[in-house]
């Protein structure tokens, strides 16, 4: 019984065996495997010691990997995981061999390259530097960039001791070209040498800082009014009745804070003392400081005088004509009142003598008539009023 066993035993596996053998056959038949190099794979480090850091950054390595063909088609760097194990090591340099393990069962490692890898340990130190900010580019035409603004001012640079010992600030760079508006945002600095050569293999922390980079227009354009401005009197008896200026507006640049104020633009000032006609006068404008005018141009003010009006009662002796030659007349009464009205400077000169009333006689004969005179003015003047309307004429012979 025991050798039946012993003889079925030896056919059980040598069938397995057989069925194990076909099978791989059959497999690598329809999904062979696959063999070649994948490169790049980076390669991180396990369990330093307390207090040690690795100073320099390890180079990626490359690998030879075999996988059946249906996982080859899936497979990248991140299907690997390189270390190194630093946990025995100590401060100075040694080699330590590479680890690699593939993340799927099937995959297999042929060949590791290098297989080992030269690990620099220091002392860990850190140390706070301040931040500085390096403005890169101009803002446009008509604006400018205030000082910057950082949170916080230092920063904690952390690593290798050597490394940490060359950091002697953080720089952030800021991108000014174009903006227009104030740049407030959080940056990464990064450690450098008081050379300004970039130091890598560093920690920085906190990771990032806030910057503001306030950015302000710093010239505006506005069209304003032009208003004259109208200094001295005029003549007396004489008013300003009207003031025009050529152009009407103007288009001045400058500080946005003075402009936002800015409803008109002065003139300098036009002197109207003792004028008794129209001026045309070519001024400047007064502008205030930091305001200029977008395009240089004269300013022309037209002011127009004209004398003040007003009334006045003169009296006129009247004068006979047209009497035949035997006739004599008599006049009643002897003077009219005659209100006139015009221009002041005129009226305030007026004489008797410049007025003429005359009493009409032609055709009259001898008697009493009641004649409406006939009145002579300067140009300027106008008859308003006249007492009495008619004068008595007496008409008798010599």
């Amino acid at each position: 019984m025991v050798s039946f066993l012993r003889r079925e035993i030896v056919w059980m596996l040598l069938s397995l065996a057989l069925a194990t053998a076909l099978w791989a056959i059959v497999t690598n038949q329809q999904n062979p495997p696959y063999s070649d190099y994948f490169q790049s794979i980076p390669v991180r480090v396990k369990g330093a010691p307390s207090g040690l850091v690795v100073r320099d950054e390890i180079k990626p390595i490359r690998l030879k990997v075999t996988a059946p063909k249906d996982v080859w088609d899936h497979l990248t760097s991140a299907s690997f995981e390189a270390f190194v194990d630093a946990s025995k090591a100590g401060q100075g340099v040694q080699d330590v061999p590479v680890r690699v393990e593939a993340l799927d069962s099937r995959v297999r490692i042929d060949e590791i390259q290098p297989s080992k890898v030269t690990l620099r340990l220091e002392n860990l130190a850190s140390k706070d530097v301040p931040v500085n900010i390096n403005v890169i580019g101009s803002v446009p035409f008509g604006y400018t960039s205030k000082p910057p603004k950082v949170s916080p001012e230092q920063v904690t640079v952390s690593g290798p001791e050597s490394q940490v010992a060359t950091v002697s600030s953080a720089r952030v760079e800021v991108h000014a070209e174009g903006a227009t508006s104030t740049i407030s945002q959080p940056f990464k600095p990064e450690a450098l040498t008081s050379e300004k050569e970039a130091v890598k293999s560093v920690t920085i922390r906190p990771e990032s800082v806030f910057v503001e980079l306030p950015i302000e227009r710093e010239i505006t354009y506005k069209t304003v009014p032009v208003a004259p401005r109208i200094t001295g009197m005029v003549a007396m008896g004489y008013q300003i009745v009207g003031v025009v200026v050529d152009p009407t507006t103007v288009t001045v640049v400058g500080d946005p804070k003075v402009l936002a104020d800015q409803s008109y633009l002065p003139t300098k000032a036009v002197d109207t003392a003792g004028a008794k006609g129209d001026l045309t006068i070519v001024v400047e404008p007064d502008l205030p400081d930091g305001v200029t005018l977008v395009r240089k141009q004269n300013l022309v003010v037209r002011v127009f005088v004209s004398p003040l009006e007003s009334s006045e009662v003169v009296t006129a002796a009247p004068t006979v004509k047209g009497l035949n030659g035997d006739l004599q007349a008599a006049v009643a009464p002897s003077a009219v009142k005659l209100t006139l009205y015009g221009p002041m400077p005129i009226l305030s000169t007026i004489k008797p003598q410049d007025i003429k009333v005359e009493v009409d006689a032609t055709g009259l004969g001898i008697g009493i008539h009641d004649v409406k005179p006939t009145i002579s003015l300067p140009a300027s003047l106008r008859l308003d009023a006249t007492s009495p309307e008619t004068i008595t004429l007496t008409i008798r012979r010599q």
